[in-house]
């Protein structure tokens, strides 16, 4: 059996997440599971009825609190992949966690680790000895770290 993903509570970010995980070639199939899209599989209380079929799941939040909440929910019964662009350039030596989504042309230093559920944003470079210790970070677009940068980004409630 091939690797089936399911892109769960995407809203407008899951079409992006289905292309950056089309980009990678390695998943049979894709589909989405959500309670607003009409081209979804099925509902977010139907869940647990896609396993064993689909054995890779992702949440595709806009909302990083979200996303990694779904992300938990999720590892209970599927795999949580890191997906990345083709046209990313991740260095063999950075550790990225499960639920990443790293979007096209982000490039991602050596020795740079990428908390759980962490967005790197399109044409983002992280330079080598990072750390994102936020795991619910999104990194925007075309940010540019330095050198052994530590980022820590607030959530709304100053957590």
């Amino acid at each position: 059996m091939g690797n089936k993903l399911l892109i769960v509570a995407s809203k407008r970010y899951g079409d992006y997440v289905k292309e950056i995980a089309e980009s990678m070639e390695c998943f049979e199939t894709i589909s989405f599971v959500d309670n607003d899209r009409q081209d979804a599989l099925g509902r977010l209380d139907e869940l647990s009825s896609f396993y064993p079929e689909y054995n890779c799941a992702i949440a595709a939040c806009d909302d990083g609190d979200e996303r990694l909440m779904w992300n938990k929910k999720l590892e209970e019964l599927f795999n949580i992949p890191v997906l990345f662009h083709k046209d990313s350039t991740i260095s063999p030596s950075s550790s990225l966690l499960p639920g990443s989504i790293v979007e096209p042309r982000a490039v991602i230093g050596c020795q740079t680790t990428i908390g759980s559920s962490t967005v790197v944003g399109a044409g983002t470079v992280i330079e080598p000895y990072c750390f994102i210790v936020k795991s619910t970070s999104i990194v925007d677009k075309n940010t540019v770290t330095e050198q052994g940068t530590v980022l820590y980004v607030e959530d709304k409630k100053g957590k």
